[in-house]
């Protein structure tokens, strides 16, 4: 895996997390899941989409609530980071080219419902449902064997909301290759948000998008947050110790809100 080479690749370990996020000067044109992104990119060309929801680097996977962009973690950026990564939080969300594909698309999903505002046509709410439910804050019980959903995220995230019932459909859609017809033949009320879904994916040149905001919300290269206090806040903030174990999906799930409110992770931890 090429990476861009940094002055700080060979610190110690105390030395590195004494340096701020913005000190780190990440280069997204650089970072070694380039290609993963041109892929991505790729299947949107597919479609014959022009439109593409601008990238920056942050503390973690998101797309905001009324940006329609795409937030990638810091992390991924470098091995060392990826190093730190794994050894104070125990997951590294997006490391293999599979994983950081499915979850690239589903934040796409997010980006393009606000870029077109897609959740406040009819259709869409008669498909998904109100997008103005609340999420889930304390109970959440998804079922394992519902087929009204797809999954591309674990967990079957697309039960925990409308937004998310979307977001995941978009990125199963949007999967070149993958023939969710004959995956989904059986699920028939999944199977019609898969064609509706691909029914907007092939609408989409024609539109105009409505909000095309190129905004970047706690970018890395603004954060005065050094390394260490941002993985002491974290452990703290999942009691975390040496013995814990916790999915890098669940952790994401516990994010702090980015204007888009998310699911707890606790509601999964039964």
């Amino acid at each position: 895996m090429n990476q861009q080479k940094y002055f700080w690749q060979h610190y110690g370990e105390q030395k590195l997390l004494s340096l701020s996020f913005r000190e780190l000067k990440l280069s997204l044109e650089a970072a070694p899941f380039r290609p993963w992104i041109d892929h991505y990119e790729s299947e949107l060309d597919s479609f014959g989409i022009r439109f593409r929801p601008h990238l920056w680097i942050s503390e973690e996977w998101f797309s905001p609530d009324d940006v329609p962009g795409i937030a990638i973690p810091f992390y991924l950026c470098h091995t060392r980071l990826r190093a730190l990564q794994r050894k104070y939080l125990f997951q590294v969300e997006g490391g293999s080219r599979e994983e950081f594909l499915c979850i690239v698309r589903h934040e796409a999903g997010h980006a393009f419902e606000t870029a077109f505002e897609l959740s406040k046509e009819a259709q869409w709410r008669k498909i998904f449902g109100n997008p103005e439910k609340p999420y889930p804050a304390r109970s959440y019980a998804p079922n394992p064997f519902s087929d009204h959903y797809v999954q591309n995220i674990k967990f079957w995230y697309a039960q925990s909301h409308p937004h998310e019932d979307f977001a995941e459909t978009f990125a199963v859609c949007l999967r070149r290759g993958f023939n969710w017809r004959r995956r989904y033949r059986n699920a028939p009320i999944a199977l019609r948000k898969l064609e509706y879904v691909e029914s907007l994916l092939k609408e989409l040149p024609r539109r105009k998008a409505k909000n095309v905001s190129r905004r970047k919300i706690d970018p890395s290269s603004r954060s005065a947050l050094t390394l260490r206090a941002y993985y002491d806040r974290e452990r703290e903030q999942y009691a975390l110790d040496e013995g814990s174990s916790m999915d890098g999906t669940l952790l994401r799930l516990f994010h702090r809100e980015k204007e888009r409110e998310s699911v707890r992770a606790s509601a999964f931890l039964r």
